[in-house]
């Protein structure tokens, strides 16, 4: 690119001053001085204009603008006092319409989902009048969609591949409730949040854990055969603690390590009972849902079913995981599995990450071979009666067998309770767990490098301002935790 003239200097200084303040450092990057911009501004469905005492729309800051909008169109702000961001193509009313009925979720119930009436929700999708900020917000969390740039940039997803997630949805042996459909939906919506502001805090240096590439690309070929599968599925676990230097001793924080070391979202929610779990790719990213009530009650089978996830977030290839992977609790249980593979690969991952075989097999053998002996692998690597079996029998090559293992029974993990829950907040009553884990910190993190105002935290958390204000106001500063 050819150096700019003296004049187109001059005319891209005056610009920037114009649109984000006069500044004392003349950096002729437009991000750069967004960043430093004190300007606010603020949004509706269709425009961007200065924010001023009592506009209505979304409140935004310099940088969250020209991330979601870009230079080009910002720059537009220094000769016209609003600008418009809708682009050619669906309106927003026809994108979310389109994504509901694709999902097969009733009007009533994304209603009830996002606080509204029915009768609502019909007006906003019929076109007739602009969407109020505040619903088009949450609409698009409850769809899915992205936070910054709905109604400016038309999803992809939004037309022909909507279809496609659709059958992948329900595609697995039991239909999902739409109760389900809205809850994957959702923790779609957090996962890509809480990734867009790590990006944003990596990229101006903050306080971020390095993040390691996932290897979704795996060299080895999708297993054929069951015992291909279970070998293929303990050989990745083991190359995982490699990676991440575990040796063999129990993994006591999952949902910490996978958010920190391989920057995988890992969303906790209460959902029905029937779903345990479920990975989610948004192009190059994946995410994890994690149901806390059925089965992962337990704080054992919570483990291996956020274990069972990161298999699939970390070894499915492209062509396997599809858009959403559910797995439902009689499958993690094994009491309805399908003949899949990658399902096998999952379960035979989890159990050797958690508690390696060889590790427990001798622990087992060396205690006796009694209750006890059993009872002190649960509690030592945290898992549930179902996996402490399959890897003492793996580890132990034969010496144990099924009768001596099923005449044991369970014991309660005292010590791993509250495993892989997120940390509550009684400074925000009003914070549901699925928002408070990498989400909270990543939220925290932006509010205090500037990056976001208030009031986009506030949205993204789901509490209200004045809530989001006082928790800030009594701690200062709330500690920034990835749990």
């Amino acid at each position: 690119m050819d150096p700019m003239s003296d004049a187109e200097t001059g005319d891209l200084n005056d610009a920037l001053d114009a649109v984000f303040g006069p500044s004392l450092h003349r950096d002729l990057e437009p991000k750069h001085r967004a960043l430093a911009s004190g300007v606010r501004f603020v949004r509706s469905q269709t425009h961007l204009a200065r924010w001023k005492e009592g506009a209505k729309g979304r409140k935004m800051t310099a940088f969250e603008c020209i991330e979601a909008f870009g230079w080009p169109l910002m720059a537009r702000l220094a000769e016209e006092p609003v600008v418009l961001i809708a682009r050619p193509g669906p309106s927003v009313a026809e994108v979310f319409a389109d994504r509901r009925r694709s999902f097969g979720v009733p009007t009533g119930d994304l209603a009830r989902r996002v606080g509204v009436g029915p009768e609502v929700l019909e007006k906003a999708e019929s076109g007739l009048r602009k969407i109020p900020m505040w619903l088009l917000t949450r609409i698009a969390w409850a769809l899915g969609f992205d936070y910054w740039t709905i109604g400016h940039e038309v999803p992809a997803e939004a037309t022909e591949s909507l279809a496609h997630r659709r059958r992948e949805v329900t595609g697995a042996p039991q239909p999902p409730s739409t109760e389900i459909v809205l809850d994957l939906l959702e923790a779609a919506s957090i996962h890509n949040a809480q990734l867009r502001l790590a990006s944003w805090l990596a990229g101006i240096g903050g306080d971020v854990p390095p993040r390691r590439r996932a290897p979704h690309r795996p060299k080895h070929r999708r297993p054929r055969t069951q015992e291909e599968a279970w070998r293929q599925g303990a050989d990745l676990a083991r190359r995982t603690r490699e990676l991440l230097a575990l040796g063999t001793g129990p993994v006591c924080d999952l949902a910490e390590l996978m958010e920190g070391r391989f920057g995988i979202p890992v969303v906790r929610m209460r959902s029905q009972p029937a779903l345990a779990g479920a990975t989610i790719r948004n192009g190059e990213d994946r995410g994890v849902l994690v149901n806390v009530l059925g089965i992962n009650e337990n704080p054992g089978t919570r483990r291996v079913t956020l274990a069972h996830e990161l298999c699939h977030a970390l070894w499915d290839a492209d062509e396997d995981l599809e858009a959403i992977r559910i797995d439902w609790s009689d499958e993690i249980m094994g009491a309805d599995r399908r003949p899949d593979p990658n399902e096998d690969r999952a379960q035979a991952f989890a159990g050797e990450l958690l508690a390696p075989a060889a590790v427990v097999g001798k622990a087992f053998l060396d205690g006796g071979r009694t209750p006890e002996a059993l009872h002190h692998v649960m509690r030592t690597f945290g898992v549930s009666l179902t996996c402490a079996r399959i890897q003492i029998k793996l580890g132990s090559k034969g010496a144990v067998s099924d009768r001596v293992l099923r005449s044991i029974g369970p014991v309660e993990l005292t010590d791993w309770i509250d495993a892989e829950l997120p940390r509550v907040h009684d400074e925000l009553p009003g914070l549901k767990m699925q928002r408070s884990g990498g989400l909270l910190g990543a939220c925290l993190g932006s509010h205090e490098a500037g990056l976001i105002v208030p009031e986009t935290m506030a949205d993204l958390l789901g509490v209200t301002l004045p809530e989001l204000e006082r928790a800030l106001d009594l701690r200062g500063s709330m500690p920034p935790t990835p749990r």
